[in-house]
């Protein structure tokens, strides 16, 4: 990960790791650098957001499910995380430190695709399931394929 312009931080790079120690003298970033690294894993759902294309979005909604190879499927969700960390640091970093508007707009946070993998344990993803609206939205993974399903609740419940 690397840092720049955040509080005292000049210019620094950081290795994440399963655990990562900070520590040194007062005012040097460790509190800068915790609490990005913090937002950046507490707001990773959103950075979800546009996941999917209007053609795949479209392709979901016609037939309740779309299916990518694992490594298309990490790929994409990898560079959408990235793009919208990219796009929407500074209105993060200022919630994140209850700052006003434009406390962040010279900072800058890069986090590699390979970092939020690692970070992610991606290559272990397995199923998992949402509920927007009503309608589960399920991921399902087996073996190098992961399928993103719709299935509404109501449905559910009349077939039961």
């Amino acid at each position: 990960m690397q840092i720049t312009k955040l509080g005292p931080i000049d210019n620094g790079e950081i290795k994440l790791a399963p655990l990562t120690i900070f520590c040194g003298a007062n005012n040097q970033g460790k509190t800068y650098v915790s609490y990005t690294i913090y937002g950046i894993l507490k707001n990773l759902p959103s950075l979800t957001q546009g996941f999917l294309n209007d053609e795949d979005f479209q392709h979901l909604m016609k037939h309740r499910s779309i299916s990518f190879t694992k490594d298309v499927f990490i790929h994409k969700i990898v560079e959408t995380m990235l793009h919208n960390l990219h796009d929407n640091k500074a209105k993060m970093l200022e919630s994140i430190f209850k700052s006003e508007s434009n406390a962040f707009e010279h900072a800058d946070v890069n986090v590699s695709s390979d970092e939020i993998v690692a970070l992610l344990n991606m290559h272990q993803i397995n199923e998992h399931k949402i509920n927007v609206a009503g309608t589960d939205i399920l991921l399902e993974v087996l073996e190098n394929q992961c399928t993103i399903l719709m299935s509404n609740d109501e449905l559910n419940e009349i077939l039961s």
